[in-house]
């Protein structure tokens, strides 16, 4: 006749395999979701870098016309923000696309 530990290990064991089924499926989603973040994190840099490229050349565009070019000081302010806000895009990666100021 079986021991009542034996009965209750018998009784549990189905309960114990549901329960660590779940707790694998869990780890695997947690791996796969690990494995996202980094994928965005990537897309984010990425994102960064672009746009720190494309504002780089717009300051430069925006110095040579306040060199000498004619060009106002309100189309000038319109580069200044534009600059900023391609900055602003992907720099942070709790915030990549931060509200438009103004």
């Amino acid at each position: 006749m079986p021991s009542v530990m034996d009965r209750i290990l018998s009784a549990l064991t189905p309960e114990y395999r549901a329960l660590r089924a779940d707790v694998n499926a869990l780890q695997a989603l947690g791996e796969q979701l690990m494995e996202r973040q980094e994928q965005f994190d990537a897309a984010i840099q990425q994102l960064d870098e672009a746009t720190n490229e494309v504002a780089s050349d717009l300051q430069a565009l925006r110095d040579e016309i306040a060199g000498g070019s004619a060009i106002s000081e309100a189309n000038l302010a319109v580069l200044d923000a534009k600059i900023a806000r391609l900055k602003a895009l992907g720099a942070d990666p709790e915030n990549p696309v931060p509200a438009v100021e103004g």
